[in-house]
């Protein structure tokens, strides 16, 4: 009887293949019909803000290729019909007109425009944050981070601070500590301004938690309310959290359905509050949901048709607002997956899968413990199998043995 110890090291790459739109180029030459421009928003003559969301579809008889806002070219999927949601800010108070442009593969071209008028915009304030577990001086430099921010975002008219400092101490209000809606009212009335900001900055381990409230001052009602933990105690890094709360917010008044005429808001074009697909291209698919409704890079959402279950699709890492892009990881051969479907979450797929591997055949059987990864972002990944064990019997006319060996094995692979 003999004992074979052998050792073996294997790298080995596996390219799947990932499928793509084909168009007919020949029925391009012969294309003379130029795309079709719907917009849904915003409405012909609509009093809006500075910033506004102007939504809508573009369909062509083979595929669009391009479409530009005043002259800005956004990016969309190509296909014979696709969506697209710009947000526009406005150059002039008054009358505008925002013009869509639409290109299909041929180069045929369609123009269509919109006539809005832009309102000043509404009056608001930052009242000086409260303070847990930091100092006023920290908290005041949150405050006015904020209030930078909000400035730079020119959607509103800010209050200045040393004429709201100036206007409180003529009417005896002190402002340090202000969180509840009755004190920001009082503070909203006094300065006269529609909106007010109020919050508060946490510490918690040496990490700041950042607390933002938007309050209309006329109504009492909470507009938004978003919070952060901070990366670190550095005031450059308090700029930029307060930088995000801010564009979060401002995010989310765009396309606010809530707020009142007199904020001067549009409402966002009517879509489905059901998760569902927006925009198809290949193998690449854009959803309705995005960073607002907790969207995140590697969720995994099933494909409906009429109650089936026809596909998977994973997010990646393109997450916006209100859309998030992902990739179709399965697909049933005899369903088609088209635009408008239903999809359901159920879950986020694992960085890293662990397992165990066991199998044999005739004489020959073995096992092994793996280690599964693939990254979500490029969707390249390996699979590294260790500690594998396996045991062979051989047995001749002139002599018989049993052999076993051991291995590592290293897969690097692509998937779709």
């Amino acid at each position: 009887m003999r004992i074979i110890v052998q050792f073996i090291c294997s790298l080995s790459m596996i390219i799947l293949p990932v499928s793509s739109l084909v168009y007919a180029q020949d029925n391009v030459g012969q294309d003379n019909i130029p795309p079709t421009i719907t917009i849904n928003a915003p409405q012909e003559n609509a009093k809006v803000f500075r910033k506004v969301l102007v939504s809508g579809m573009v369909s062509d008889n083979i595929s669009v290729h391009r479409v530009l806002i005043n002259d800005e070219e956004i990016g969309v999927s190509s296909g014979k019909s696709v969506l697209f949601s710009h947000e526009v800010h406005l150059p002039n108070v008054g009358q505008n007109t925002i013009v869509i442009t639409a290109y299909d593969l041929a180069g045929n071209k369609s123009t269509q425009g919109v006539k809005i008028i832009s309102r000043i915009e509404a009056h608001v304030a930052v009242a000086d944050f409260a303070t847990e577990n930091v100092s006023q001086i920290e908290a005041i430099f949150a405050s006015d981070v904020i209030r930078r921010s909000i400035v730079n975002s020119r959607v509103f008219k800010v209050v200045d601070k040393q004429n709201m400092e100036m206007i409180l101490k003529e009417h005896a209000f002190q402002q340090i500590g202000c969180t509840s809606e009755d004190c920001a009212i009082k503070i909203g009335n006094i300065l006269n301004t529609q909106y007010i900001f109020v919050g508060k900055l946490n510490s918690i381990n040496e990490i700041y938690y950042l607390w933002v409230k938007m309050i209309d001052v006329e109504t009492g009602e909470i507009i938004m309310d978003e919070s952060e933990e901070c990366a670190s105690r550095s005031p450059k890094e308090l700029e930029k959290t307060a930088d995000r709360i801010v564009s979060r917010i401002i995010d989310k008044l765009i396309g606010n359905t809530k707020l009142t005429q007199q904020a001067g808001y549009l409402s966002p074009v009517p879509q489905s509050q059901e998760p569902c697909i927006m925009q198809l291209s290949g193998n690449k698919i854009v959803i309705n949901k995005g960073r607002h409704n907790r969207v995140k890079e590697r969720d995994i959402y099933e494909i409906y048709e009429d109650g089936n279950l026809i596909g998977l699709l994973q997010i990646g890492g393109e997450i916006y607002p209100e859309k998030a892009v992902g990739r179709i990881t399965w697909q049933r051969k005899d369903k088609s997956i088209k635009t408008g479907l239903p999809i359901v979450y159920i879950g986020r797929r694992k960085i890293a899968g662990i397992g165990l591997m066991l199998g044999g055949h005739d004489d020959v059987f073995g096992g092994s413990l793996y280690l599964d990864y693939v990254n979500s972002k490029s969707n390249w990944g390996f699979q590294y199998g260790f500690g594998g064990y396996g045991l062979n019997r051989y047995e001749s006319k002139y002599d018989g043995f049993n052999s076993s060996s051991k291995s590592i094995d290293i897969c690097i692979r692509h998937r779709v």
